[in-house]
C-alpha cells in the first residue's frame, strides 16, 4: 500500500491557520516523540497535555487522519499538523542524503591535496564558515569550555551595555533596539549549531551560561536600565536549555546535574511560567519525574509537581493532588478532568473544569492574560468534548459562544447553529454574540451573513465605516435598501 503524499500545501489545505501555527510549535519544540509505518499508514505520539495518538493514511485528495486529542473542528489538529511536519521533514532530510551521496562522490573522486587546498582557501578568508567548521570537528563532543568560561565572556560583553537611552532613535520614544538582544546573539547562534550537531551538552553548556549571566545581570546596578530585557533573555534562555536536556539520550545518573540545576534555578528565578516551561521540557520519563519529586519534597508550586505526577504516571497520586489545588491553580484543572474521564466519571469532570474556568474568568484582566486565555481555551475545549448537547443544551451552547470569542473562529459558530431549536433562542444567541462580540466587527460580519441578518448587517456597516468588512456588503445589494450614512470630515456617501 501506497504511502500517503505529504507537502507543505497539503498540510496548509488540511488545517486552519490557528491549527497550522500552532502545530509548527509543537514540530519545533520537538513534542513528536516518534513517527513509524505500519500497514501503509504513518503512525506516531505526540506530547501534548497528554501523550496523543496520530495515524496518516490515504491518497492526495483523500487523506485520513485520526488524533486522539479532543479536537473535532474544522480541519485537522495541530497534532497531526505536528507529525506531517516531521514526516516532511524527513523526506527532505532523505532528498539531503541523496544530494550528499553525490557530494561524496565528489570528494571521493578528489585528490586529498585538492580538498586541503579547497578548505584552506575558504577557511583562511571567512570567519564564520571557519567557526562552523570547529563546531563540526568537535561533533558530538563537548568541548573543553565550561559554563563559567561562557559565562564570564557573556558578563564582561553585558557591562558594556552603556545606557538606554543609547539605543533609542532620535526621538526617545521612538524604537528601542536593545543591545540584549545583539550581544547574546553569537552565543545562542553558536549553541544552536552544536544542537544541530547532536552535541547537546555543548549547546546546554551555553544556554546555562546565558541563564546564568543573565540572572547574576539582575543584581548589576550598572544593568539596571536593561532589568526587563535580561529577565527576558533569562527566561528565552532557560526554555531552549530545558529543550536540549528533554533532547539528551543519557541515563538518569547522567541528567541529575540538569536536573538539580533546574531545582537550584526554581528558588533563584522568579519567571515561573519560564520555569514550569523547563520542568515540563526536560522531564521525559517516570523515573526523572520520581528522582525530581523526591529531591524537591514540597518546595515545588503545584502546578509542576502535578505535571511530575502526570509524567510518573500515579493517577491515583495525581488525583488526590489535584483537588486540593486545582481551585487555586485552574492551569491542573485539565489534565484532572481527563482523569475523571477517562474512568467514566463525567459528572466529576465537568464539575472539576466548570470551578476551575470560574477562576480564570475572575482572572481576565490579570498580568499574564495570554497565558490564561490559554488555559480557558484548553477548559472549554475540554468541555465542549463532555457536554452532551440535548442533556446540556444551555451549557453547551454557551460554552460554544465563549469559545467563539476566544478563538475568533467562525467554525464554533457553525458548529453550534445546529443546535438552535427554535427561531427565538437564534435571536437571543445572536443579541448574546453581539454583547460579547461588540469589538470584533469582522467576526460578527461573517456570522450575519451566513444568518442573512440584514438589518444587523447595515447596523454593523453603519458603526464600522471605516473598516475593511465594508466592501463585503455588495452581496446585499438588491436585498436591502441603500443606506445613507453621514460621516463627520466625510462626504456623504450611498451604501
Amino acid at each position: 500500500m501506497a504511502l500517503t503524499e505529504i507537502t507543505e500545501s497539503i498540510i496548509r489545505d488540511l488545517a486552519t491557520t490557528s491549527s497550522y501555527l500552532r502545530g509548527i510549535e509543537y514540530f519545533e519544540n520537538g513534542e513528536v516523540d516518534r513517527v513509524w509505518i505500519e500497514n501503509g499508514k504513518y503512525h506516531a505520539y505526540v506530547r501534548g497535555t497528554e501523550l496523543y495518538k496520530v495515524t496518516i493514511s490515504g491518497k492526495k485528495g483523500n487523506i485520513r487522519t485520526t488524533c486522539s486529542c479532543p479536537y473535532d473542528w474544522e480541519g485537522v489538529c495541530k497534532h497531526v499538523v505536528a507529525v506531517m511536519l516531521t514526516v516532511l521533514n524527513e523526506k527532505k532530510a532523505e532528498e539531503h542524503k541523496t544530494n550528499l551521496q553525490e557530494i561524496t562522490k565528489l570528494i571521493e573522486d578528489t585528490e586529498p591535496g585538492k580538498i586541503k587546498e579547497f578548505l584552506l582557501n575558504i577557511l583562511s578568508n571567512d570567519e564564520p564558515a571557519l567557526k562552523d567548521f570547529r563546531i563540526f570537528i568537535v561533533g558530538e563532543k563537548e568541548t573543553n569550555a565550561t559554563t563559567d568560561t561562557y559565562k564570564r565572556e557573556i558578563l564582561k560583553l553585558l557591562e558594556t551595555s552603556g545606557s538606554r537611552e543609547d539605543y533609542y532613535d532620535d526621538d526617545y520614544y521612538g524604537d528601542y533596539d536593545s543591545p540584549i538582544d545583539d550581544i547574546l546573539s553569537d552565543f545562542t547562534e553558536t549553541a544552536e549549531k552544536y544542537n544541530r550537531q547532536g552535541n547537546y551538552r555543548e549547546a546546554i553548556k551555553i544556554y546555562q551560561a546565558i541563564c546564568d549571566a543573565c540572572i547574576e545581570g539582575l543584581e548589576n546596578e550598572k544593568l539596571e536600565d536593561f532589568y526587563d530585557d535580561i529577565h527576558y533573555e533569562a527566561g528565552i534562555a532557560l526554555k531552549h536549555m530545558a529543550e536540549n536536556i528533554g533532547k539528551l539520550k543519557a541515563s538518569l545518573n547522567k541528567k541529575k546535574v540538569h536536573f538539580d540545576y533546574l531545582l537550584k534555578l526554581y528558588e533563584t528565578f522568579d519567571d515561573r511560567e519560564s520555569i514550569k516551561h523547563a520542568f515540563a521540557q526536560s522531564v521525559k520519563s517516570p523515573e526523572e519525574a520520581e528522582y525530581i519529586l523526591n529531591r524537591a519534597g514540597d518546595e515545588l508550586s503545584p502546578p509542576i509537581t502535578f505535571n511530575l505526577i502526570m509524567i510518573k504516571g500515579d493517577e491515583d497520586r495525581a488525583i488526590s493532588f489535584g483537588k486540593v489545588h486545582y481551585k487555586k491553580y485552574p492551569e491542573i484543572a485539565v489534565n484532572l478532568s481527563g482523569i475523571y474521564l477517562r474512568r467514566g466519571k463525567r459528572k466529576g469532570a465537568i464539575e472539576t473544569a466548570e470551578k476551575a474556568l470560574q477562576v480564570l474568568e475572575k482572572k481576565k484582566n490579570d498580568l499574564y492574560d495570554s497565558v490564561l486565555t490559554e488555559h480557558r481555551t484548553a477548559l472549554r475545549m475540554f468541555l465542549d468534548k463532555c457536554y452532551i448537547p440535548e442533556d446540556d443544551h444551555k451549557k453547551f451552547i454557551e460554552n460554544l459562544v465563549m469559545l467563539l470569542d476566544i478563538e475568533e473562529d467562525i467554525r464554533y459558530y457553525k458548529k453550534l447553529r445546529k443546535y438552535l431549536k427554535t427561531d427565538k433562542e437564534k435571536t437571543a444567541i445572536l443579541d448574546r454574540i453581539d454583547g460579547v462580540l461588540k469589538y470584533n466587527s469582522k467576526l460578527l460580519f461573517d456570522i450575519y451573513r451566513i444568518e442573512d441578518e440584514h438589518e444587523r448587517l447595515l447596523n454593523l456597516a453603519k458603526e464600522n465605516m471605516r473598516y475593511d468588512i465594508f466592501g463585503s456588503f455588495s452581496f446585499q445589494v438588491g436585498k436591502c435598501e441603500p443606506v445613507m450614512v453621514s460621516l463627520s470630515n466625510h462626504d456623504n456617501r450611498c451604501y
